[in-house]
């Protein structure tokens, strides 16, 4: 009796703490995929610092990502946006794509940056097309 008794104890409360945080788990993904939405799939394949690239439109920006959120850092202007509404504020935006790249402390504008992907033969790790609402 004195055994079982020990494993029940020790049972609930690790039962406890593994349900609490697939909890957590879950409302973490979900505030993710309220947030971006169809976008979210961007969010779980990006890095910190990775390179975001729209060439129909010639903007290019750097990824800050945190645990709930990820901003689009202008390069030029170091100005930052969430990636939701950069993604959505410009109607035209319909492919975007991804590279990895560590530009931190770096200053480019998108000719640079397109010349490098060019010269070098960079290809995207992530490519998509935006719908817009």
């Amino acid at each position: 009796m004195n055994n079982k008794f020990r494993i029940l104890l020790l049972a609930i409360p690790l039962g406890l703490i593994f349900i609490c945080g697939f909890i957590f788990w879950s409302m973490w993904l979900m505030e993710i995929e309220d947030h971006y939405g169809d976008d979210q799939e961007i969010y779980f394949k990006s890095n910190d610092g990775d390179l975001i690239v729209d060439s129909e439109n010639k903007e290019c920006g750097l990824l800050i990502k945190t645990w709930k959120n990820i901003h689009v850092q202008d390069l030029n202007s170091k100005k930052e946006n969430d990636l939701y509404n950069w993604l959505h504020d410009n109607p035209n935006r319909k492919n975007i794509e991804l590279y990895d790249f560590d530009l931190k402390n770096e200053l480019f504008d998108f000719n640079s940056i397109d010349s490098v992907i060019k010269n070098k033969s960079f290809k995207p790790y992530y490519q998509t097309e935006i719908e817009q609402y």
